[in-house]
């Protein structure tokens, strides 16, 4: 075992030094990780190479646009010994930007609905993406191979804009032998004096065929779905309105997340007033119908948080489902003069009375930030711990959580980075980390990872 690791760890401090003469302006990484609970590892080199003097966006959807182009190159070696690896060319003038990328991630939908994510893919896909800005703005994304219900298809997308006119039209495709679903989506913004209308309408259509009895069955799809936004500003006060209505079969294969609730009607809004100078009441409601019930939700929130002083806010929250008070709860937030101190208390009653807690705290200083967490709802707790002096990062995140069945998991994540200057960035941690969130990250593997970036 500690022959392979130190190849490993060879071949990453190696490769560093051929790739400088390649190109100027350039970004070279590699990285090592170590599974230590399987004993397997995994080694990646990523080159971002510019092909002009100075390079364009790496993403179609980046703006504005500067002349150029970028080639981006990975190579990875597997835990089980095979090698993957991908490329992805961009190239962009003053009227149009495009990219070609082999086993890379695809664009993500820039339609209000997210029809399609890059997340959503497979590490085999080939596809092509292309933005022309003239009278007209037209987008266009093509990707050969995604996920779709456990086979992969292709995935097509078009998108029309034009400079001045409110309105943009967009559609998606994507199929497989056993089914195809195809969006129409409409959508636009406009000023009208104060107020700023927003809104989109999209429809699902297209077939699928089902196993029934033994026989493949067909089914027509044909899912819609809408909103329409108002924001206002007027005096002292702000507001924003959001009616929203989807079917409840509108959904795409292609996304990751959905902006609005499935199968229900909604209206929900925000009316914020400030009576003086840092302070502020904030009103938001929502009712909702799905099915043949009804949902409610009020949230009531003042706050003062006067210059050079300690602020405060308070906020009181209740829902209702078809008449009957579902849970209710309030919250007190306190901060000090300067504004580096916080802490947040919740307090959360379901119908049952059961009670919930949840608490967050802040310090931060000039090099140092802590963050605490806790919710009982879990149970959990994590403690968060940053050090940032010169160009060096210290962080340390540590967690625990207790389980239904009585078990207690703990959670560490380390890491040390040091920025070189003149040079790159080189860094070493423990298990990947967490990204803030105390509801997640407990199954990760315990890894040990070293990476090093360089600039030139």
């Amino acid at each position: 075992m500690h022959r392979w690791v130190a190849a490993a760890l060879t071949a990453l401090a190696l490769s560093v030094f051929p790739v400088h003469a390649c190109a100027q302006e350039a970004t070279f990484t590699s990285s090592l990780r170590i599974d230590t609970e399987e004993g397997t590892f995994q080694l990646q080199h990523t080159l971002d190479l510019p092909l002009a003097r100075f390079g364009g966006p790496r993403g179609v959807d980046s703006a504005p646009a500067q002349p150029g182009g970028m080639l981006f190159l990975r190579h990875t070696l597997e835990p089980d010994g095979s090698t993957r690896w991908g490329a992805s060319l961009t190239a962009a003038a003053a009227s149009w930007s495009g990219r070609l990328f082999i086993h890379e991630p695809h664009e993500t939908s820039p339609d209000p609905f997210r029809l399609y994510h890059a997340s959503v893919r497979t590490d085999d896909a080939v596809g092509a993406a292309l933005s022309v800005r003239s009278v007209l703005g037209v987008s266009a994304l093509y990707v050969d191979r995604i996920p779709l219900r456990g086979l992969a298809g292709p995935l097509l997308s078009l998108r029309v804009e034009r400079d001045g006119w409110p309105l943009r039209i967009g559609a998606v495709a994507y199929g497989t032998p056993r089914l195809r679903h195809h969006f129409l989506v409409v959508d636009g913004a406009t000023q009208l004096g104060g107020v700023r209308a927003a809104f989109g309408a999209a429809r699902q259509s297209g077939v699928e065929l089902a196993e029934s009895g033994g026989a493949l069955v067909r089914r027509n799809v044909d899912e819609q779905a809408f909103f329409a936004r108002l924001e206002a500003a007027f005096g002292r006060s702000r507001a924003w309105l959001l009616v929203h209505d989807t079917s409840a079969g509108f959904r795409s294969l292609a996304a990751s997340s959905y902006p609005f609730r499935r199968g229900a009607w909604a209206v929900e809004g925000r009316w914020q007033w400030r009576p003086a100078t840092s302070r502020l009441l904030s009103v938001y409601f929502q009712h909702s119908r799905q099915g043949g019930g009804t949902e409610d939700e009020v949230q009531l929130g003042f706050s003062s948080m006067p210059r050079g002083r300690w602020g405060w806010r308070l906020d009181v929250e209740a829902s209702w489902s078809d008449g009957f008070r579902d849970d209710y709860g309030w919250a007190v937030t306190l901060t000090n003069p300067d504004r580096r101190f916080e802490q947040h208390l919740a307090f959360l009653w379901d119908a049952a009375g059961q009670i919930r807690r949840r608490l967050r705290a802040q310090w931060e200083e000039e090099t140092w930030r802590i963050r605490l967490s806790a919710d009982d709802g879990l149970p959990a707790w994590r403690l968060e711990a940053r050090w940032s002096p010169g160009g060096w990062e210290a962080a340390v995140v540590f967690k625990q959580r207790v389980y239904s069945d009585g078990g207690t998991v703990s959670w560490l994540h380390a890491a040390l980075t040091y920025d070189v200057p003149g040079f790159g960035q080189w860094w070493i941690q423990w298990r990947e980390s967490d990204n803030g969130r105390l509801d997640v990250g407990w199954s990760r593997p315990a890894t040990l990872g070293a990476g090093v970036r360089v600039f030139f």
